[in-house]
């Protein structure tokens, strides 16, 4: 289901794996759009991933920054979070491991 915020805005929940989300989706100045999960009752035995993106490359920009297929757009990660890049078969996909709360951004 769903919920709004005081200005209309939903953050939607969910089940996953025995796991809750909340997972919202916020527009900035019409220049980024960002995600916000929020997970609870993680399995303590760890091993989950969010996918931010995929893409035939993906390079590193700095530590919070990410460039997808040649600049065509970027992402962007809390400060301290460790994006993984892992390539097969010409495909890269970027994730970060699940934790209580991951908030990344899309900037075109």
């Amino acid at each position: 289901g769903y919920d709004l915020d005081e200005a209309g805005r939903p953050t939607f929940r969910y089940a996953l794996a025995g796991m809750e989300v909340e997972d919202q989706l916020r527009t900035s100045e019409g220049k980024t759009m960002g995600r916000t999960l929020t997970f609870s009752n993680i399995p303590a035995s760890g091993g989950y991933v969010v996918r931010l993106a995929t893409a035939k490359t993906i390079e590193k920009i700095d530590n919070t920054t990410w460039s997808l297929d040649g600049h065509r757009c970027f992402i962007q990660v809390a400060k301290g979070a460790t994006p993984v890049v892992e390539t097969s078969g010409g495909v890269s996909v970027l994730y970060l491991p699940v934790s209580a709360k991951v908030e990344y951004g899309w900037m075109w």
